[in-house]
Formats: C-alpha cells, structure tokens, sequence
C-alpha cells in the first residue's frame, strides 16, 4: 500500500507501509553495503597494516618504506591500464568486483605466507 504525500515545493513522493526489517535485513541491501563497503576496508586495511607485514621479516625502516611502496607504485599503473581495459569494454560490474575480490584474497592469504618476495607480490595484486 503506498501513501502520496505532496510537500510545499509540490514534489510528489511516496512511502510504503512495510515493516522497517524487510527493508533493513533485505539480501539487496546487505549485498550493497558489502560492495560499498570494500574498497574502503581494503584500502585501509592496506594502509595500516601493509607497513607492519613487511617489517615483520626484519626490515629496517628505510628497507620497509621502500618494500611498503612498490605495490602502491605497481597499483599506480595497473589501475591506469585496467581503466583503459573497462573504458574500452564497457563493463563496469566485473571491472570492479574482479579487482576487490582479487585484493581480500591477495590481503588474506598474506597472513600464511613466509617469503618476504611471496608477500609483495601478493600485497601489490
């Protein structure tokens, strides 16, 4: 059942009657959240605790500063290349997904690692 209401500037808008748990626990609403929330738990799970990986195999602070900035120099390249990739196919979803589900297994498989070499290589996918 909906319910029009018309507001001062007589914008015309609506609202349903349903219980606020359909709308809060719904599977397109957690898939969402999940997407939208990704990239940024990636991106600072990266930023924290890459330089704390990589010193973890007894690097000196100058070598982890340098180590910490390859995958973000490889990242710098990689994400001009893929843009020119989806640019040229037209597909966005997967151009996307692709690369985050990449780098939360790349970033989660770090912790089973014992190469410092393995752990870059992971850390800049």
């Amino acid at each position: 059942m909906r319910t029009y209401v018309v507001s001062v500037a007589g914008i015309v808008a609506f609202s349903c009657r349903r219980p606020w748990t359909v709308v809060v626990v719904g599977l397109a609403l957690c898939v969402l959240a999940l997407i939208y929330a990704a990239p940024s738990a990636i991106s600072n799970a990266l930023s924290l605790w890459q330089p704390q990986i990589i010193k973890s195999f007894g690097l000196t602070n100058t070598q982890t500063g340098l180590v910490n900035g390859v995958p973000f120099g490889l990242a710098s390249i990689v994400m001009l290349v893929w843009a020119a990739r989806s640019d040229r196919s037209g597909e966005r979803v997967w151009n996307t997904a692709l690369p985050l589900a990449l780098a939360a297994v790349s970033l989660v498989a770090t912790i089973y690692l014992t190469s410092l070499s393995a752990t870059v290589a992971l850390l800049s996918l």
